[in-house]
């Protein structure tokens, strides 16, 4: 069972694009953590066959995760036990960024070329967890903002999905954006929307 996380009602999907303030190559390539994030890692390089074969091994964990559980609380076990475990059909030690439920979305993010920065799939039955929908936090430059925040919206108006929504997010002092849902489905389709070959919509604009 997928959780839901009714506790997150507004979905925003406008920005404000003057309070974003993109860090220093000093912030973007730490080594060292950050304060919102203590493993945090540069993810920039990552492309879309990256993302491509994450997207793989993350929808068959939570695929298994929801087939096998009958709680939120049981799904979240699952995916806690996965690595511990060899007789799981996947393995998640291959996912990178970010855990599973949010590894696809921050890795499209970062072909994007934004940078996440903090991540987390909501984790439900977790003591002082509860309360953590699905997100991501990220920087990103305006004209790439300007362009996700589009594509975003086009994504909900084509896909009927209510349930995602992006705000403005201040990380690490600079002004960044969060990406967020009320469950993994929304943040991982998206991720896949997000995927498709820009070329692909821009011959269809043009005809």
């Amino acid at each position: 069972m997928i959780p839901t996380f009714p506790k997150v009602k507004k979905f925003y999907l406008k920005v404000d694009f003057k309070r974003l303030n993109y860090p220093p190559e000093r912030v973007l390539s730490c080594e060292y953590g950050l304060f919102s994030n203590q493993e945090y890692s540069d993810a920039r390089g990552f492309n879309w066959n990256a993302f491509k074969e994450n997207y793989q091994i993350e929808k068959a964990a939570i695929d298994y995760a929801d087939k096998h559980s009958k709680t939120a609380k049981e799904f979240e076990e699952i995916l806690e036990r996965f690595n511990e475990d060899n007789n799981f059909p996947v393995g998640l030690e291959d996912l990178v960024v970010a855990e599973a439920g949010v590894s696809s979305i921050a890795i499209a993010l970062a072909a994007f070329d934004c940078v996440p920065v903090t991540s987390c799939r909501g984790h439900p039955g977790i003591s002082g967890k509860e309360d953590s929908s699905p997100h991501v936090a990220f920087w990103a430059k305006k004209i790439k903002s300007k362009e996700l925040v589009s594509i975003l919206n086009e994504y909900v108006l084509k896909e009927k999905d209510k349930h995602i929504g992006i705000d403005n997010a201040e990380i690490e002092g600079y002004g960044g954006l969060l990406l967020y849902a009320n469950n993994i489905p929304s943040l991982m389709n998206f991720a896949k929307y997000l995927s498709e070959p820009f070329t692909s919509r821009s011959k269809t604009k043009k005809k």
